[in-house]
């Protein structure tokens, strides 16, 4: 589940609002980011601070510490971004994506504190064992003080819709199909207040996929396709419903610093192709990508502690994507100009934060709840109109962003195949759109 960013945190991840387009494209509705350059940092650090003070909370004083994570039994799991996400559109304002779900989860070792096979002590240049180290010739850093501090007991875990995932162990993989409704209830406005929006519907399907390619490095590919209901734009004009379109197709690579399940830390390095339509269209709902590749990256941390007789899952992430090139657009189009135009259009970046919380409730049964924040920064739009050459169109798009929590609950039949449903509402953001989006994904993991 996701755990793993379409915009979905990508138009190849798990799409999450409404629009009068589903091209998976956060640039114009999220965030005040490169405004409020301490916005990322204030998150992550925040999340961090949260995710130390909970640990702490939950560590048992007089247990025998130990350095790695002990666990008894295999785990299927959810990815993380995030983020796929249905986008939306507003008028020349553009059109939104989603964050993906792109992380499912590693099976777990059976071996009681290191993932097989990196048993092999890291190198050091003086005593003890350094913050950033060589082990088995990968670098790694020192997490020890984030392990537990008593033997867990074993948990199978679904992962929720929006997470993200470590890599696998070498030869695992996972497969999962997701299915994610959007329903729009408003939106908030360039104050934060709810207004009138789009009443146009989104249904989006995700096809996630990953394998290790060894025990440090693996691969996510996420294709996407959707479909826009009937519903009127936020100005009251009728729009009809849309063909199935694909979206934009990311493709990840993950590396694993860690040779522990717990506590592990993860580096995303992708791209995104533009797969899907977004210029020269009869209507603007039938828009599915950006026209741009994008440089996607982030981060993601995960730790487990005992929580009474189970245990808790944290997994913190910060990602981005940068677009590099420049979408060359003609008549309709996912950036909102009409017919006759002649121009291009250069999204900014984009990206989300957050934490997610996995609260085991008995082995097979887990409640998860995911807050996280979506960010995008302006797009720029220039040209004209062929049918009036002195109506140029330059154009800025304003900055959004979005504050959303999406508890989840997650069932696992057996340690590779399990499922999870999971509700995300938007509670707060600015030039937005308000969403209500119900998801649900089945994951099988081998």
């Amino acid at each position: 589940m996701a755990s793993a960013l379409t915009c979905n945190r990508t138009a190849g991840e798990a799409q999450r609002f409404p629009s009068e387009s589903i091209i998976p494209a956060f640039f114009f509705h999220h965030g005040n980011y490169i405004r409020r350059r301490g916005n990322l940092t204030w998150l992550g650090l925040s999340g961090a601070a949260l995710g130390s003070v909970l640990s702490a909370a939950f560590l048992v004083p007089d247990a025998k510490a130990a350095s790695n994570t002990p666990v008894t039994a295999a785990s299927p799991g959810s990815p993380g971004a995030t983020s796929t996400q249905p986008q939306e559109s507003s008028g020349n304002a553009g059109l939104k994506v989603q964050n993906s779900t792109e992380g499912r989860e590693p099976l777990r070792p059976t071996d009681a504190s290191t993932y097989p096979g990196m048993q092999q002590k890291a190198r050091t240049s003086g005593h003890g064992r350094p913050f950033i180290s060589l082990q088995n010739g990968w670098p790694t850093i020192n997490l020890s003080w984030l392990a537990p501090k008593k033997p867990l007991p074993e948990q199978w875990y679904a992962g929720t819709m929006i997470g993200y995932s470590p890599a696998f162990l070498e030869g695992e993989g996972g497969f999962e199909p997701m299915s994610i409704g959007n329903l729009p209830v408003g939106r908030f406005d360039s104050h934060g207040r709810q207004t009138r929006g789009s009443s146009m519907k989104t249904f989006t399907q995700d096809e996630w996929f990953k394998q290790a390619l060894n025990n440090r490095i693996s691969v996510v590919v996420q294709p996407t396709w959707g479909i826009t209901s009937g519903g009127r734009t936020a100005g009251g004009t009728k729009v009809k419903s849309s063909k199935v379109q694909f979206n934009d197709l990311p493709v990840d690579l993950n590396y694993r610093f860690e040779s522990t399940y717990s506590p592990s830390l993860t580096a995303y390095m992708g791209f995104q192709a533009p797969t899907g339509s977004y210029s020269n269209l009869s209507r603007a709902s039938e828009a599915g990508g950006t026209g741009t590749w994008n440089l996607r990256y982030g981060m993601l941390l995960q730790f487990v502690q005992p929580f009474f007789q189970r245990e808790v899952r944290f997994r913190i992430w910060s990602f981005a994507r940068t677009p590099v090139t420049s979408a060359r657009l003609r008549n309709i189009s996912a950036y909102g100009t009409g017919k006759g135009f002649r121009g291009s259009a250069h999204p900014g970046p984009y990206g989300t934060n957050g934490i997610t919380m996995e609260f085991g409730i008995t082995r097979a049964w887990v409640f998860g709840l995911d807050l996280f924040n979506d960010w995008s920064s302006s797009t720029k739009v220039h040209g004209f109109y062929k049918n009036d050459p002195t109506k140029h169109a330059p154009h800025r798009t304003g900055w959004s962003t979005d504050y959303q929590i999406g508890p989840t609950l997650e069932y696992s039949y057996s340690p590779n195949l399990s499922g999870a449903l999971e509700l995300v509402v938007t509670a707060a953001g600015h030039n937005t759109p308000h969403i209500v989006s119900p998801q649900f994904g089945i994951y099988y993991a081998w």
